[in-house]
């Protein structure tokens, strides 16, 4: 079973050119895995044996979006972005296990707690997460760009030592097509881009 809601709102006409939107995204989900192999089949050990395996997921995101947008001269066009995020996932696992029913297998995984080798573990987990970036895109005479942006991630799983990592980059464009010499009629568009940057992934383990 999986919900996802999401809320969202924005503003778009703030003074000095400023817009502000807030989004809010959660995601529940249950799931249930109930097995029971009886003793007649090769999977079944001498009076069955069963598994219960249910995960309960909670992850939740809330991104804090703010714009300024600035035109002088007709020439120079900016255009700023700064992100705050914040977020956080609980996962929750709780297993059974157990065989040799007795007297009988008729209950199959319902009767679980009947069996002679009962085996009971789970797995809870919470990670948390930050995100912290600005970005400026400059446009001069609508044809030559250029973007600058900075990015901060934290993480739960980086640990104590190194709890952030850090994302700068930066590019540069050209659109040929805007030009006055470019006279290939053929071509609709055609832009020229150089950038440089730094990525990273947080695939590790919640606790390593």
């Amino acid at each position: 079973n999986l919900i996802i809601g999401n809320f969202h709102a924005e503003l778009l006409r703030l003074p000095l050119g400023f817009g502000y939107k807030v989004r809010w995204t959660n995601m529940w989900s249950v799931g249930r895995d109930y097995i029971f192999n009886p003793s007649t089949i090769p999977a079944g050990q001498p009076g069955g044996n069963a598994t219960r395996r249910d995960r309960t997921i909670y992850d939740w995101t809330l991104d804090n979006i703010l714009t300024w947008k600035r035109t002088i001269n007709e020439n120079h066009n900016f255009d700023f972005t700064f992100l705050f995020n914040v977020e956080a996932r609980d996962d929750w696992t709780s297993n059974i296990q157990n065989e040799g029913f007795q007297p009988n297998q008729n209950l199959g995984f319902g009767g679980i707690g009947s069996g002679t080798n009962p085996i009971v573990n789970n797995n809870d987990t919470r990670s948390t997460g930050t995100a912290l970036m600005g970005r400026l895109n400059y446009r001069l005479l609508d044809r030559y760009l250029f973007t600058v942006s900075y990015r901060r991630d934290g993480y739960s799983a980086f640990g104590e030592n190194n709890p952030h990592a850090y994302f700068p980059a930066a590019a540069v464009g050209w659109i040929l097509s805007e030009e006055p010499f470019f006279k290939a009629d053929f071509i609709n568009s055609l832009k020229l881009r150089l950038s440089w940057g730094i990525n990273g992934n947080r695939s590790i383990g919640t606790y390593s």
